[in-house]
């Protein structure tokens, strides 16, 4: 389809006076249309709510559901190309020397994960602890470059919590785990540029299910964003998928400290259960390769 822009340049002349005031509102700040409703679009500009609606037949889209997913794409491809071609000028740069790179790196890594904490909404951040607790199950999902971050935390809540299940994508049924999610269960989303259409696909399909959704995402624009219960947005240099793991991670320490904190009775049980069943398992694996060798 059509960029946004070509589309209104080519239906322009046909517009009423007031769809043209929507047309430059939205080519003067697109974000708006993927933040906001058509009726508060329409408010802020002394429009209705079916004069923005009309507008998006107008120049060619379905509806406004249609208009913001479009916009949205276009958004997030073109900051996508962008880091990624800026990352690569900068991996080839010549004139900069290995010797510095372990300060530079070690130090903007630094200076992420300061930024992330002075934005980090901590009422949220209780929120979320308490929500992962509640959770009568907690399914995590992340494929691709994600699937690092997504793997470490199932693997650490499954310590510290339990019945914790990582969708692994086509190694996995998706349509099993999903029919047992309810709204007593939480996902637990990575989302990262360039965006696994599987993992919106599961998010959209959980959350019609009625389990609630924690969003780990670049932007507050991400496909996942507009499904999430709860979302933190990972400030990291771009591409956030190469360059923002040393912030993903310090995030998700945070939530399995907040986790340890706030059910310690819960947690140590848990720990414990994991130290014996951890026991039973190397004294069997220790029989049993003793036998082997006899």
């Amino acid at each position: 389809m059509s960029s946004l822009k070509e589309l209104i340049k080519t239906h322009y002349e046909n517009l009423t006076k007031l769809q043209k005031k929507v047309a430059k509102q939205i080519l003067d700040d697109p974000k708006r249309v993927v933040l906001q409703t058509a009726k508060e679009l329409g408010t802020e500009i002394g429009a209705s709510e079916t004069t923005i609606i009309r507008f998006c037949y107008a120049i060619g889209y379905d509806g406004y559901a249609d208009l913001q997913e479009n916009v949205r794409t276009e958004l997030l491809i073109h900051k996508d190309k962008d880091a990624l071609n800026k990352f690569a000028n900068r991996m080839t740069d010549a004139e900069t020397a290995l010797s510095e790179t372990a300060h530079t790196e070690m130090n903007q890594d630094l200076l992420s994960i300061q930024r992330t904490l002075e934005e980090f909404d901590h009422e949220q951040y209780i929120q979320i602890v308490n929500a992962i607790i509640k959770a009568k199950r907690v399914v995590v999902v992340g494929l691709r470059t994600s699937f690092a971050p997504a793997h470490w935390l199932s693997y650490t809540l499954n310590v510290v919590k339990g019945n914790t299940i990582l969708y692994r994508g086509e190694v996995d049924d998706a349509h099993y785990i999903l029919s047992d999610l309810n709204e007593e269960h939480l996902v637990i989303a990575f989302s990262f540029p360039r965006y696994a259409t599987e993992t919106i696909s599961f998010v959209k399909a959980a959350k019609s299910k009625g389990a609630k959704v924690f969003a780990l995402t670049d932007s507050e624009l991400s496909p996942v964003a507009g499904s999430a219960d709860y979302l933190i947005k990972v400030t990291t240099p771009e591409p956030s998928s190469i360059k923002g793991m040393p912030t993903i991670f310090s995030i998700l320490n945070l939530f399995v400290t907040g986790i340890m904190k706030q059910d310690k009775s819960n947690v140590q049980k848990q720990l414990n259960k994991y130290r014996e069943s951890s026991h039973l398992f190397h004294s069997y694996a220790a029989s049993h390769n003793s036998r082997e060798g006899d």
